[in-house]
């Protein structure tokens, strides 16, 4: 039987029971090179809204801005799930290809903006959209107020900022967008709910909990106290330095282990080279 040192769990949003984020997949590959478990635990599922509401929002969007205007549109995604929900959202799609020519795409971190621009390229928004295209704060801490800043230095007063987002999200970008008077259309594409934890592999090994949003830190912290779990023997971890200050927050005694973005190599080898 092979040697474990670790149990990693992976507790990123799912999309629906069958459908296993590709992250997990990689990871659970990687995982006897590594000499970890993997396991998938996710901590809270997403769906796009229903198809009354699909509708509702491409409507408005037409509302704001036909196909055929001139104005400059910025397309922000605030996390990882508006962009895969993009995936999801067929006529969303279609009406973003009628406007690509127009399109600047932002993210706030740059998980986000790797899977954005997958997103736009197999869906043939832009076939020929990089990376580097997609602007990212430098500070994620203050993601929220640099992008602002960016943003006011290109739009003009007929440009209109799209922000994909969860529904009922209560978004720092969008706020501050409207409280300068810049035109924004909210598209709350996607919702979600959460889970309940279960609890860890039955081990005396050391735990390390992958996490990319507040809501698997909150659920993890109920499930923390549920189980007993004992927290000295649990680490966090995750890219995003404003995750890792709301995890501090909630759970001072879990150790958190940064790493630079949510790839297998770099989750391996943090995980692997700790301690």
């Amino acid at each position: 039987m092979p040697v474990v040192t670790a149990n990693v769990v992976v507790t990123l949003p799912q999309w629906s029971e069958n459908r296993i984020p590709s992250l997990v997949e990689s990871l659970t590959k990687a995982a006897k090179q590594y000499w970890v478990d993997v396991s998938y635990q996710p901590l809270s599922t997403a769906s796009l809204v229903d198809d009354a509401k699909c509708r509702a929002i491409l409507r408005e969007l037409n509302d704001f801005d036909e196909p055929k205007d001139d104005r400059k549109l910025f397309l922000v995604c605030p996390s990882l799930q508006a962009p895969e929900s993009i995936e999801l959202f067929e006529s969303l799609q279609l009406a973003l290809k009628l406007r690509t020519e127009r399109l600047t795409f932002v993210a706030m971190d740059n998980d986000t903006a790797l899977t954005l621009t997958e997103v736009i390229r197999f869906s043939d928004i832009n076939p020929r959209l990089r990376v580097d295209d997609v602007f990212v704060p430098k500070d994620t801490g203050r993601g929220a107020s640099e992008t602002l800043e960016w943003l006011k230095g290109r739009i003009q007063a007929k440009d209109l900022i799209l922000v994909v987002e969860r529904v009922d999200e209560q978004n720092a970008l969008s706020k501050a967008l409207v409280s300068e008077r810049i035109r924004v259309f909210r598209m709350p594409t996607y919702k979600m709910s959460r889970q309940k934890m279960s609890p860890f592999p039955d081990n005396d090994l050391p735990t390390y909990l992958l996490v990319s949003d507040a809501t698997a830190i909150a659920v993890a912290k109920q499930g923390f106290n549920t189980f007993g779990v004992n927290q000295e023997q649990v680490t966090f971890v995750g890219s995003r330095p404003a995750l890792e200050a709301f995890a501090k927050k909630e759970c001072p005694d879990v150790r958190w282990l940064g790493i630079p973005e949510m790839s297998t190599d770099a989750i391996m080898n943090a995980v692997s080279q700790d301690g």
